[in-house]
């Protein structure tokens, strides 16, 4: 029935307007005109009513390796050719999920196009039963066309290149076990009465030629301009503006760079502990780097992936465009090398920047193969007008000579002189030179390396408000003027200070040797409770007051609730950065299918770009660490962290490859202040922080300690129950109104004991709750042990969200039994309010079946630690003495992408990876669409999903999978599981 449906597609009322849907998804099969069709048909059953008109176009893409095409979302359409009366029908497909076979796409919110005259027409296939060469094939064709009264010579479209080249393009698509066998068709010489009617009729014999249609050939094209060099892609209904240009582009960087130097030069020498007498040089390097960045998109790859060229389109680029950059130098270095003093050595560093400003793990530096499917030769267009263009404005820029004569030049990328060689001579030459370096001067290619990064940035954002405006680059400067003001930070003092009602002399002097700590360095060593996050912010207000200030926790959830205990305070103009921050500010700009994850990425330059104009900072440790592993938050922020001052929290909670990141950022950013503060940690750690900060820089590292009348109070003691079972005794502390925290190691074994106290009503709270629902979950469990809003029990049962982003005060801990850090972080929620004089309260260590997620030395080892611990009158200080003691390997310096790269720039983890997966459920989507700052709030982490969901097909919102209905079992007081 479907095959002899697709008989009569072609047939179209007059005045048929197109339907176009945008496509959202990863890859569709080359040939997927059946699979399409059944896919439509199973939602849009009016397709098989006769005579319904309906007609369904092809999805265009990029070709991938082995058939497939890769999703495009500035440029994948599906479209829909109806008669006026059926556009209600066709509507119904906006947000659907599509399967095509077994590749998921989805539809967006289509627009609705009338057929638009043109003097050429052009279908992606046409059949004609019977004819299947091409000869025949075009008499046939003919003879249809004048029986329309039209009199142009159609023809079939070349194969530009590969092994048949220059033969007309034939098309197979299969149908179930069939396959039909047609060819592309363009039609020239049109008239406007000639052009619409051919587009309303069709061509093609009582066949499944009608699955395509005929369009105008520049109605589902770029609308780009193929004779110039663009630098950026531009869509359909968006104006041509200079930016979009590669010469335009290049001004546009270039003129970032110089703001960017102008409002940050001296304080990211002053980071890297560089003295000014290396500001011309940055500057030099920085200015030269950002004018000629991309001049390698003058390449036929590039401009054909972009243009969509025919016969480019369906390949990959043999080498990114950085790469290409720095081959064409190679011609241009003698004319060039005046603009960085005529210093061999500065060019060089000019090189390394231009090869790294596109770090991904995805992209390998430098590159040492072909990737599949590009062809066995590239050109760099050289000799193009808009190089000329470029180069005189060089000329002019650096106050140059004439520009020399070039031409354009094609590459070889196979064989004995293939260009891959050259990269490789030239990576031996440039190793030899970063070997030959001092430290000050590798310092300064990381500096240059990251202004490169931020002016490319900035430069390829135009505000909203004034994109054309000659002055638009001001707003750079006057982003990185927006640091806290005189008072500012005090103000947060003020405003916190209220919430000690009691004076406590003890907690007093601490607070107040924080806030007099000046040195470069400091270390706080306090437990919970005893206000070291208020003396943190009296140590800003104190030594930086003018500073931006960063706040960094371990963990998203820490980071909000730091923003939300501190930094709402009227008239502070502070944000909150993680991983799920709302962002408003659109990056208008981009090279499409150049990038992969292209709107993740885009995502996280806007929140860039919003935190370079954001004086107090709440964001995660990941944000500021990020950058010694070329991380792209860390990395992006450059300019705005060489402005700041730095509290690091709850340092002991970091992995071991966190940490050593952290050394290398005390080693070698000298000229930020830090604060570091933990309720404990290791000897091991404590004495590597101290070595390190004595050997390099000469500071003696000593711990300001908590107030002793805190520290020391009693407060837990043990309880020991019998078979793991500590229910008797929550059930008994519920029956007298008291307050019950129950942590465990897993969302599972969270799910289980939730079952088990099912009758006692308890709050469920863990990580794997769409971001508005955890909030709620945790304002709920909040008031639950608030004893003047809820006098009641309560009982709350948590993962390892409980640790550090609860301030509640429990009556009774039940704890799996976890590493030493995490035990001392749950007993911080144990009598938290405990006065001189009150009773113990009791804690319940429960040994779980499953060592995960962590290892078994791990879990060894706090048993150990338990035992070592009295069983009554158990202080913080005694918590912390008896984890010290412990052994524990010394940490290490991690090697870092960012410093020690040199002319490579790699991205490498921060942090000790775990599986998992953020998601966006596909019931969310439309709330998402309709407001893209809704993203934020309905970000679902999961584990690693199950393989038969094949979750990499899936298509994706913003970088983020769209779990299909069906995928997973949510509830916004249970959380999230992946249905079996």
């Amino acid at each position: 029935m479907l095959t002899s449906r697709l008989l009569q597609l072609r047939c179209f009322d007059a005045e048929s307007p197109s339907c176009v849907f945008p496509v959202l998804g990863s890859s569709l099969p080359t040939d997927h005109g059946y699979a399409l069709y059944a896919a439509v048909s199973q939602l849009l059953p009016a397709i098989h009513e006769s005579g319904s008109g309906i007609a369904i176009g092809p999805i265009s893409g990029q070709h991938l390796a082995n058939g497939l095409l890769q999703i495009d979302r500035r440029r994948s359409y599906l479209r829909l050719r109806l008669p006026t009366e059926s556009i209600g029908v066709v509507l119904s497909l906006a947000g659907k999920c599509l399967d095509v076979g077994g590749h998921a796409i989805r539809l967006g919110v289509p627009r609705v196009r009338a057929l638009i005259p043109a003097p050429a027409v052009i279908a992606r296939m046409v059949t004609i039963k019977g004819f299947t060469e091409p000869t025949d094939f075009l008499a046939a064709v003919n003879r249809q066309l004048k029986e329309l009264g039209i009199e142009s010579e159609p023809e079939i479209p070349l194969v530009v290149d590969g092994p048949h080249a220059g033969k007309p393009r034939r098309r197979i698509m299969k149908i179930k076990d069939r396959r039909v066998v047609g060819f592309a068709v363009q039609i020239n010489g049109l008239s406007v009465e000639e052009s619409i009617r051919v587009q309303e009729a069709g061509i093609g014999g009582q066949t499944e030629d009608g699955l395509w249609f005929f369009c105008a050939n520049n109605q589902g094209a770029v609308t780009m301009d193929s004779n110039r060099l663009w630098a950026k892609s531009k869509r359909d209904d968006e104006d041509e503006i200079s930016s979009m240009l590669l010469p335009g582009h290049l001004e546009d960087v270039y003129n970032a760079a110089l703001c960017v130097l102008e409002a940050t030069a001296s304080d990211q020498l002053a980071a890297l502990g560089l003295g000014l007498e290396h500001r011309a040089r940055l500057e030099c390097c920085v200015k030269l780097a950002a004018a000629v960045h991309d001049l390698g998109k003058a390449n036929d790859h590039f401009q054909g992936m972009i243009l969509r060229t025919p016969g480019r389109e369906e390949k990959t680029q043999g080498i990114r465009h950085e790469w290409v950059t720095v081959l064409m130098l190679k011609h241009l270095r003698e004319w060039l090398l005046k603009a960085v003093g005529n210093s061999d050595v500065d060019f060089a560093i000019v090189e390394w920047a231009v090869a790294g400003h596109h770090p991904s793990p995805n992209h390998p530096s430098p590159p040492k193969n072909l990737p599949d499917g590009a062809g066995v030769q590239i050109k760099f267009l050289m000799g193009h007008r808009d190089y000329a263009t470029a180069l005189e404005w060089l000329s002019q820029i650096f106050g140059l000579s004439a520009p020399p004569r070039v031409t354009n030049v094609n590459r070889h990328l196979v064989g004995t002189d293939n260009l891959f060689t050259e990269i490789v001579a030239w990576a031996r030459s440039a190793q030899r030179i970063w070997d030959g370096m001092n430290t000050s001067d590798r310092r300064l290619v990381a500096a240059v390396k990251n202004c490169l990064v931020a002016a490319d940035i900035a430069g390829s954002a135009l505000p909203k408000q004034a994109p054309d405006d000659p002055d638009r680059w001001r707003w750079i400067v006057k982003s990185f003027a927006e640091k806290p003001r005189t008072g500012e930070i005090q103000s947060i003092v003020d405003e916190r200070s209220k919430g000690f009602a009691e004076r406590n002399e003890d907690r007093e002097r601490f607070q107040s040797a924080v806030e007099h700590s000046a040195g470069p360095v400091t270390y706080v060593k306090a437990g919970c409770g005893t206000g070291k996050t208020l003396a943190a912010y009296r140590w800003a207000a104190a030594n930086h007051p003018t500073r931006r200030l960063y706040f960094c926790y371990p963990t998203t959830g820490t980071a909000t609730e730091g923003f939300k205990d501190y930094l709402f305070v009227p008239d502070v103009k502070a944000d909150l950065f993680h991983s799920r921050r709302q962002v408003d500010f659109e990056i208008i700009l981009d090279t499409g299918p150049d990038a992969k994850d292209a709107d993740s990425d885009t995502a996280i330059r806007v929140d860039t770009l919003d935190s370079w104009s954001t004086p107090i900072v709440a964001c995660t440790v990941d944000t500021v660490l990020g950058i010694v592993q070329n991380n792209k938050r860390g990395l992006y922020a450059w300019p705005a962290l060489a402005q700041a001052a730095f509290v690091f929290d709850e340092i002991h909670a970091y992995d071991d490859r966190l940490f050593g990141a952290l050394l290398r950022f005390l080693r070698d950013l000298p000229g930020v202040p830090v604060l570091l503060m933990t309720a404990s940690l290791p000897r091991s750690r404590e004495k590597a922080l101290q070595d390190l900060l004595k050997q390099q820089r000469g500071i003696d590292l000593v711990a300001i300690a908590g107030p002793d009348s805190l520290e020391n109070l009693p407060r837990y003691r043990k309880l020991v129950v019998k078979d793991n079972d500590p229910m008797g005794i929550v059930r008994n502390v519920l029956k007298n109104d008291g307050k019950v925290l129950w942590v465990c190691n897993t969302v599972k074994r969270v799910m289980e004991a939730a079952d088990i106290a099912n009758d006692c009503n308890p709050r469920i709270y863990h990580s794997r709750f769409k971001y508005v629902d955890r909030v709620e979950r945790h304002k709920d469990v909040i008031k639950s042990f608030d004893r003047i809003k809820n006098a009641g029990p309560a009982l709350a049962i948590c993962s390892q969200v409980a640790e550090m982003s609860l301030d509640l005060s429990a009556d009774l801990l039940v704890t799996d039994l976890a590493p030493v850090p995490a035990l001392i972080q749950r007993l911080g929620r144990l009598n938290r309010r405990a006065r001189e004089g009150d009773a113990t309260k009791p804690f319940i260590v429960v040994d779980p079946d499953d060592h995960l997620p962590y290892t078994p030395a791990d879990l060894e080892a706090a048993r150990t630690w338990y035992q070592r611990l009295a069983d009554d009158n158990i202080s913080q200080r005694q918590l912390a003495a008896a984890w010290e003691q412990t052994g524990d390997h010394p940490p290490e310096l991690v090697a870092s992408a960012w410093l020690d790269g040199g002319p490579t720039t790699t991205v490498t983890e921060l942090r000790e990876t775990s599986p998992g997966i953020s998601v966006l459920m596909e019931e969310d989507l439309s709330r998402v669409r309709a407001n893209r700052k809704e993203l934020a709030k309905f970000v679902l982490p999961m584990p690693a999903p199950p393989k038969k969901l094949s979750w990499r097909t899936w298509p994706r919102e913003r970088g983020l999978p769209v779990a299909p209905v069906g995928t997973i079992d949510y509830c916004a007081e249970r959380g999230a599981t992946w249905r079996e």
